[in-house]
């Protein structure tokens, strides 16, 4: 039903995951797009819809068990996100906002020293989480409220790009 609501769509990833053989092919098998300006910019020219997880290794670090934080709470970085906003913008298309409430609290991150470092190093995010049972692809038990807002349609570009980005972010 929440696809039927927002059709097909190509989800993004981190450009580095081609190089990792498991995730290259499970990217693949979902029909990703690499996170690279050429690809989304060229996949969006082809009238393609994406779906973008702005917050990117920043926000897969971000939260609990970080300081701070309970295992409840959800983490969202956004301010200094706009390159996906910028390519809507050039190319006209609409962004449609949409979070799930709940889905940090889906599995549990384990907190290994370095290796949020590593992972800017190698542009990918190395996380290692896991849920029921200690088991990684088995997710807690947890309610989840998905939330669509209605389409942003950018104005259309008079040459002030940044006054067009506040609109919108």
């Amino acid at each position: 039903a929440f696809l039927a609501l927002l059709g097909r769509a190509r989800t993004v990833a981190a450009s580095a995951t081609r190089y990792l053989p498991g995730l290259a092919f499970h990217v693949a098998s979902i029909d990703g797009v690499d996170a690279s300006r050429g690809a989304l910019d060229a996949a969006l020219a082809a009238g393609e819809s994406l779906r973008v997880a702005p917050g990117g290794i920043a926000e897969m670090f971000a939260g609990y068990p970080s300081a701070g934080f309970l295992p409840t709470d959800e983490a969202v970085l956004l301010a200094s996100r706009r390159g996906f906003v910028r390519l809507a913008v050039e190319r006209g298309v609409p962004v449609v906002p949409c979070f799930a409430f709940g889905s940090s609290s889906l599995f549990r991150r384990l907190h290994l020293p370095g290796l949020q470092t590593l992972s800017k190093l190698l542009r990918a995010s190395l996380v290692l989480v896991y849920g029921r049972g200690g088991i990684p692809f088995m997710p807690f038990r947890r309610p989840l409220r998905f939330v669509v807002g209605d389409p942003i349609y950018p104005p259309v570009c008079d040459g002030d790009r940044v006054g067009i980005m506040h609109q919108l972010v």
